[in-house]
């Protein structure tokens, strides 16, 4: 998707201008994609800006000459990014390369407290907790191949840990969508593409950030905020949490449906038969299966019942109602196939008695003839003419 150049370049005339113009966008354009920390943090430029000094945040070299260029950077200058980790904490990029492939890029954040970014960068280095894309990308052949800050500070007091990192993490997400580190199978609002101040089509590297860093909750309570404030943070991070989990188990459930589907199609003996064999590894680990069906039957009927004992009866009422219609519908069409076997065996004479010239429509009937003392006494007859 192209998206036209940021306005913020041509307004701010310093990086800290420009980067706070950036992030108080950002925060502004992910309504509904932030979590509410941030704004009870980050509530205005100004604040933003004083945060920002206070931390003692220093920017990368040539990060403003970067931003406010009229084409994208290269590769190249990624991996001229410092690299010092000591006692610091950073926002950093990560560049993976692949022979034949287009180069792919992370941004992420390091704000351990005790040891700082060093901690994070060891997580790559031993390959520990990586991202799910970085993770991806390393499975299909790509390496890392540099890691750069694009600006650090040192770690804060603890009183202060808590307030840097939720500014640390927010300028994670700038610098994620300045740069569209992002894969971009997730849709984003148009305001939060023009983050970006170049067409996404013009960059060298392929995004590998999997989500807005403004989702997540930073680590450890915040110092000063009211007991209103975090009475709302709680109450907005329970109704996210559940909204999360709920599209989650929707779109489980939904893979799962296709990809079921998709095995049936492909190979419907197969599919049946790995359902056996999973049906019987799971019921070998159990001493008795009939039991334990028995049981987690007798736990959803008192479970249903506890919820609504009146839809409970009625749906038992109608289950048995069902039950005996299909039993009466079985009986029905068992008893009409056997009529017409019969009609059909007969007129063919498939179960016929010569001696006695007769015929019956099935086995067990010719059966009990031939054990009768009429049939034996014309048999005997026969036998004597003969």
């Amino acid at each position: 998707m192209d998206a036209p150049a940021a306005t913020t370049a041509t307004t701010a005339t310093t990086l800290a201008q420009l980067i706070v113009l950036l992030l108080w966008n950002l925060l502004a354009a992910s309504t509904g994609m932030k979590h509410a920390i941030y704004s009870q943090v980050l509530f205005c430029e100004a604040v933003i800006e004083a945060l920002l000094s206070s931390a003692g945040v220093v920017f990368a070299p040539g990060l403003f000459a970067v931003l406010t260029a009229a084409s994208p950077p290269a590769l190249a200058y990624f991996k001229s990014l410092p690299k010092h980790t000591y006692k610091i904490w950073g926002v950093y990029i990560i560049i993976m390369e692949k022979a034949g492939c287009k180069s792919r890029g992370y941004c992420g954040s390091g704000t351990a407290w005790l040891r700082g970014l060093i901690t994070r960068w060891e997580d790559y280095d031993n390959g520990d907790m990586l991202p799910v894309y970085v993770q991806k990308s390393l499975d299909e052949g790509y390496s890392i191949t540099s890691k750069g800050l694009l600006c650090w500070a040192p770690i804060p007091s603890a009183v202060m840990v808590p307030v840097i990192r939720v500014l640390f993490v927010a300028l994670e997400a700038v610098f994620t969508f300045v740069f569209w580190m992002v894969n971009t199978k997730k849709t984003y609002s148009a305001a939060i593409w023009r983050i970006c101040p170049w067409s996404q089509d013009t960059l060298e590297w392929d995004g590998l950030c999997s989500h807005s860093s403004l989702v997540e909750l930073p680590r450890q309570n915040i110092p000063g905020l009211t007991p209103a404030a975090k009475q709302s943070i709680d109450k907005e991070t329970v109704t996210r949490s559940l909204e999360w989990v709920t599209a989650y188990r929707v779109r489980q459930n939904r893979y799962k449906r296709e990809s079921r589907a998709r095995a049936k199609a492909a190979d419907p003996i197969a599919y049946a038969q790995a359902a056996i064999d999973q049906q019987a590894r799971f019921f070998s680990t159990i001493e008795d299966p009939r039991a334990y069906q028995n049981a987690v039957v007798s736990k959803s009927r008192a479970k249903s019942k506890a919820k609504d004992p009146h839809a409970y009866a009625q749906k038992a009422r109608d289950t048995q109602k069902g039950f005996r219609a299909k039993q009466e519908d079985a009986t029905g069409y068992g008893r009409a196939i056997s009529q017409r076997c019969a009609a059909k065996a007969k007129a063919e004479g498939t179960y016929r008695c010569i001696a006695c010239n007769l015929t019956f429509s099935r086995k067990p009937g010719l059966t009990r003839h031939n054990g009768r003392a009429t049939h034996i006494a014309q048999v005997s007859k026969l036998a004597r003419q003969a």
